[in-house]
């Protein structure tokens, strides 16, 4: 659901979301694959379709709230772009001299695909101000170029569908780069309190490339409260033979921690661990590439 504010309903002159609440979400599901959220970021329909793509993770996106943005004023930088406009004109354009003030907010549930969808985390996401330059806000074929060739950048009026586009991308940024925050920094802590966790060891990261034709990889599967049962490892889809045999550390927490040597194909090679916890299973899934040569 999406609510507007004053002045959101696109009248000329306004500041607005270029994109209505499925247009958002979709841009922010794009800045995650480009902030390589993960070993593979894909957009689905629900969990069925997430479960026949083999995803660990479903994350669910639903846009809470989006007001209209508003001009703030000058930025804190106008001293600079105002300096550099009397000296050399085209500096003062590309300098940032204006905040706007974003309203944006989602509502994000991060659930495990395997685990009859339990949900591992909940969290809101929150747009605010952002600073424009001169060239963010307007085209060079305009009336307002002129008006700069007077006026320095920050008492230039604006373009206010290009503004607008602007604004819509920085906002849904924002919260593309904190859903990826939580994702590369607390998510795997989060769902170790949820079921168990399963930690790569070596490599130490997904996407990894290597010249070599197979690697070590090392991990290690965890849960505090039920024993872990059984675990499994595929590379491409095909079963392969495991190394060791389990152990489990009897302390504070199960522990099994295995080494499995894997060897590589040419190209990329997605290698997915899966543990069954307690009658649940989850999984995780790394990509490595193997050089050619």
């Amino acid at each position: 659901m999406v609510s507007k504010g004053p002045g959101s309903s696109g009248g000329e002159g306004s500041l607005r979301f270029t994109k209505d609440a499925v247009g958002l979400r979709d841009a922010v599901v794009q800045q995650l694959i480009g902030l390589n959220t993960a070993s593979s970021v894909i957009a689905v329909a629900d969990i069925k379709e997430a479960l026949t793509r083999d995803a660990d993770f479903l994350v669910n996106l639903a846009v809470n709230k989006a007001g209209a943005p508003s001009h703030q004023g000058m930025s804190s930088g106008w001293w600079s772009s105002g300096l550099l406009w009397v000296v050399t004109w085209i500096g003062g354009l590309l300098t940032h001299d204006s905040t706007y003030q974003t309203d944006l907010a989602l509502e994000v549930r991060f659930t495990s695909v395997s685990t009859d969808e339990i949900d591992i985390r909940r969290m809101s996401t929150a747009s605010g101000p952002v600073d424009l330059s001169y060239w963010e806000r307007n085209k060079v074929a305009s009336w307002r170029f002129l008006q700069s060739l007077v006026l320095p950048p920050f008492w230039t009026t604006d373009d206010p569908e290009l503004t607008s586009q602007a604004l819509t991308e920085s906002a849904t940024m924002a919260a593309s780069v904190q859903v990826a925050d939580y994702v590369k920094r607390h998510l795997e802590v989060d769902s170790g309190e949820t079921l168990g966790r399963l930690i790569l060891k070596q490599p130490a990261m997904t996407g990894v490339a290597v010249d070599s034709t197979n690697v070590m990889l090392e991990f290690a599967i965890e849960s505090r409260d039920k024993e872990v049962a059984a675990w499994d490892v595929t590379r491409d889809g095909e079963k392969l033979k495991i190394d060791a045999n389990k152990t489990f550390d009897r302390g504070i927490h199960n522990c099994a921690s295995v080494p499995q040597r894997i060897e590589l194909h040419p190209g990329t090679n997605t290698v997915r661990i899966r543990a069954e916890i307690g009658g649940k299973s989850f999984a995780r899934t790394i990509v490595i590439h193997r050089k050619s040569g």
